[in-house]
């Protein structure tokens, strides 16, 4: 009897382990079709659809978080003061970035006013690619979830970010 039972669960190993390699392949496809449909390239052909080539572009954190910028007229810009300065006719913002901008920064504020309006600006455009698999259990919630808990504890994160662009005027 225990001899049957031993090799009725024999049968059932290679399943299994084909099955966690299936899961496995799934999660690391996950990360390589992000990364392929990145939401950078649409933001970056929005840009180019809708930008004249006189428009100055403004944007805030380390330019490998956002789309190519280097065919615009693009410079960083890191409080209401250099924005009002500066009034570049698109602001460019990695929300998922600024999600964990403290509040009281000078940064913090330029995200507030761009925000609520504040500052002259209104959004014009988010974007965020959708997850190929939203039914695959256990993803990591960084590479497909909300991104909105804090602390930010994974790179995943900057895979596929959400962007919010905003222009001046009404």
């Amino acid at each position: 009897m225990a001899a049957c039972g031993a090799r009725r669960l024999n049968g059932w190993r290679p399943i299994c382990a084909a099955a966690a390699f299936a899961l496995t392949l799934l999660y690391a496809a996950t990360v390589d079709l992000a990364m392929l449909r990145d939401s950078r390239y649409t933001v970056e052909r929005w840009l180019s659809a809708h930008l004249d080539a006189s428009d100055a572009v403004g944007y805030v954190f380390p330019q490998q978080y956002y789309p190519r910028l280097d065919s615009f007229n693009a410079t960083t810009i890191e409080s209401a003061a250099e924005l009002g300065e500066h009034q570049p006719t698109y602001y460019v913002l990695n929300a998922d970035y600024a999600r964990a901008e403290p509040a009281r920064t000078t940064t913090g504020q330029l995200i507030a006013g761009l925000h609520t309006g504040q500052l002259g600006y209104r959004l014009v455009f988010e974007y965020r690619q959708p997850s190929p698999w939203p039914w695959l259990p256990g993803a990591p919630r960084d590479l497909v979830g909300d991104r909105t808990e804090q602390p930010v504890t994974s790179v995943l994160r900057h895979i596929n970010p959400e962007y919010e662009v905003f222009r001046k005027g009404g």
